[in-house]
């Protein structure tokens, strides 16, 4: 099985929607790619995050009274065939007539709008929880062994230049000294099966990843978050850029960070060309 066909899969097998015959594959193939294995294990972990909250929505009881009132007001009482009883029929939308249908469609739509609200909130959170756990996992892969730099510096006019002609994007590489957080190198890595650069710091012992890539990968758009898995994520755009911070250090200091990654002048941001 190809790694296409079980990131395809991940999901039903996730959710226990998968036949006997295709599990076994993908578990087989799992055991194998340590990239079906990330996978994997970030849409496993989004999958337990998604249950822990609790997304449903309980309309209001005035809601529940209005609708059944509009419902009453639209059912027709008509004769049966032997004109000795009467019965209850709901017409039609179109047999209304046009105030009643209007005041018809009015309530029947409340609760579709209400689902419809809630799928997209959760669509988005589902999104926001995937992209988020990504950066996690990206952080935790730099802190094994051999893997948290690819250029060793503590010099920004060393790391810089080494990003360029390996991506089609300048990162931002400040001299954060001065605050506290001092440049220990820079990496390639892999975010939304995109290339992103990443800046390695160091403050109290704690390292921070930040990484950044072209603007439109909606990693500027992650919430800040205090506390995922025993880390912290701070995320902005800044110059044509998406950047986020991730670190167990204490979320306040990410904040410091982003102030003065902020403060960098905009060319240290620009594209290459």
């Amino acid at each position: 099985m190809k790694c296409e066909e079980v990131d395809r899969w991940i999901g039903p097998l996730l959710d226990g929607e998968l036949d006997a015959r295709n599990t076994t594959d993908v578990q087989a193939h799992l055991a194998t790619c340590p990239e079906c294995q990330r996978r994997h294990e970030v849409q496993q972990t989004m999958s337990s995050n998604i249950r822990r909250l609790d997304l449903a929505y309980k309309a209001p009881e005035s809601l529940r009274r209005r609708i059944a009132a509009a419902i009453d007001e639209a059912v027709v009482r008509a004769p049966d065939s032997s004109a000795s009883s009467a019965i209850s029929v709901a017409p039609s939308a179109a047999a209304l007539p046009p105030r009643r249908r209007a005041s018809w469609l009015l309530w029947a739509g409340w609760p579709v709008a209400v689902a419809a609200s809630g799928l997209l909130a959760t669509v988005l959170l589902q999104q926001r929880s995937l992209e988020a756990n990504e950066v996690v996992a990206a952080h935790v892969r730099s802190l094994l062994a051999d893997h948290l730099n690819d250029v060793i510096s503590t010099d920004r006019h060393t790391v810089k230049p080494w990003f360029a002609g390996k991506l089609d994007f300048s990162p931002p590489v400040p001299d954060l000294s001065a605050q506290g957080f001092e440049l220990i190198g820079g990496r390639l890595e892999y975010l939304r099966r995109q290339p992103a650069a990443a800046v390695i710091y160091r403050k109290h012992g704690h390292i921070i990843n930040v990484l950044s890539s072209p603007a439109g990968s909606d990693l500027g758009d992650l919430p800040h978050i205090e506390r995922l898995r025993g880390y912290s994520l701070r995320a902005w755009r800044q110059s044509g850029l998406d950047v986020v911070a991730v670190s167990d250090i204490d979320p306040l200091e990410l904040a410091n960070l982003e102030r003065a990654y902020r403060a960098t002048p905009p060319a240290a941001a620009e594209p290459s060309r």
